[in-house]
């Protein structure tokens, strides 16, 4: 699966990845690998994503989040 976090000042791509945690609108949810397409949103919070036992993490802001074809996109204020 592919982790794409969106800013207006770049993009940053993470491949390989099995799960990613968001911090949604209704509370955190988690994308793994084969999830269905969907559209959510995204608050300020850290998104957890990893690969095998490995975890990292990225301060987001508020924006949309976007899943399909298992590509994670996080379109972000900062």
């Amino acid at each position: 699966m592919k982790l794409v976090v969106i800013t207006p000042e770049k993009t940053a791509t993470v491949d390989g990845v099995d799960k990613v945690l968001i911090p949604g609108g209704l509370g955190d949810f988690m994308v793994l690998g084969g999830h269905a397409p969907l559209i959510s949103t995204a608050v300020k919070g850290k998104v957890v994503y990893g690969r095998g036992g490995a975890e990292n993490t990225i301060e987001v802001e508020s924006g949309v989040v976007e899943v399909s074809d298992d590509v994670v996109k996080i379109l972000v204020e900062q």
